[in-house]
């Protein structure tokens, strides 16, 4: 095989995707169509071990979702719509656990909301029944975010969650936000 041949075929496939991005992009349901895209790519994964081995299918495909620059949120959309059975075959290939995306999410991008879907995420991919110290300082950094930019909805939803998970933390860590909140309005 020549080298000027691999250069070739590497070049085609990106400019493909590239070619597929600008073409379809426009489209009021493209990124909807990329999460059922990696839906069905994760399900027929887990329902044939052989297919797609050299990850080139998948590669090709978060290539065309990173374009999006709503990377994360197709992932998490499409991650809530398929069974937790099928996420480790995700976050293996992905090779980002949910922690690191959720730590990424929020120290790096400052997305307090995906951060609270990604920590629910998460708590159901690590099968959390017992919050440590440290999630317990997260949940409250997240939530004090999502307060202050007014993000009821979501904090909400990350409440609720808690509570299912460890009804007692969470009476702590709902105590722990007023006490910052009032901090916050008098200061």
């Amino acid at each position: 095989m020549n080298i000027d041949n691999v250069t070739k075929d590497i070049n085609d496939v990106a400019l493909s995707i590239i070619m597929v991005y600008k073409r379809f992009h426009r489209f009021k349901n493209f990124k909807f169509v990329l999460e059922l895209l990696l839906m069905k790519y994760i399900q027929t994964c887990y329902d044939d071990d052989g297919y797609d081995t050299d990850n080139q299918y998948f590669d090709r495909l978060i290539e065309l979702i990173k374009m999006t620059n709503q990377k994360y949120s197709i992932i998490m959309n499409c991650i809530k719509k398929i069974e937790i059975q099928y996420w480790g075959i995700f976050f293996n290939k992905f090779g980002q656990t949910p922690r690191e995306a959720l730590t990424k999410l929020f120290y790096s991008f400052n997305d307090y909301r995906l951060s609270a879907h990604y920590f629910i995420i998460m708590l159901n991919y690590e099968k959390i029944d017992k919050l440590s110290e440290e999630d317990v300082e997260l949940i409250n950094k997240i939530l004090l975010k999502l307060v202050l930019v007014k993000d009821y909805e979501t904090t909400f939803e990350l409440v609720r969650f808690i509570k299912i998970v460890d009804d007692q933390i969470c009476n702590t860590i709902v105590e722990k936000l007023k006490s910052q909140l009032s901090e916050y309005s008098s200061a």
